[in-house]
């Protein structure tokens, strides 16, 4: 049930930030939900994804500031409920599939 929970709330998290409603009968929609339940599972599990690689994370949030300013809303969120930080690479893991799923 946290899970349902989490991916409902980042989910409502990254439409305020974009300030619109995603489809979500889009396929974008569907391979978000799914790569987000890796995510959180990971995350609950704690076996997040750390490999550290700066020069990827640098150009990543360099590339997509929107995104990485989304990612630190999750971030505070996550913190909030779980008190958990997520690793620079699950941070760049989120870059990639909100990029995805809120590009028209």
């Amino acid at each position: 049930m946290l899970m349902v929970k989490m991916l409902k709330d980042i989910f409502q998290i990254i439409q305020l930030h974009y300030g619109y409603t995603i489809d979500e009968n889009s396929l974008n929609y569907s391979r978000f939900v799914v790569h987000m339940q890796f995510f959180l599972q990971r995350l609950l599990e704690n076996k997040m994804l750390e490999n550290e690689n700066d020069d990827i994370y640098y150009t990543y949030i360099i590339k997509n500031s929107s995104a990485l300013d989304c990612v630190e809303q999750i971030e505070k969120y996550i913190d909030r409920l779980l008190h958990k930080q997520i690793t620079r690479d699950e941070k760049i893991y989120l870059i990639v599939h909100i990029t995805r799923i809120t590009t028209h």
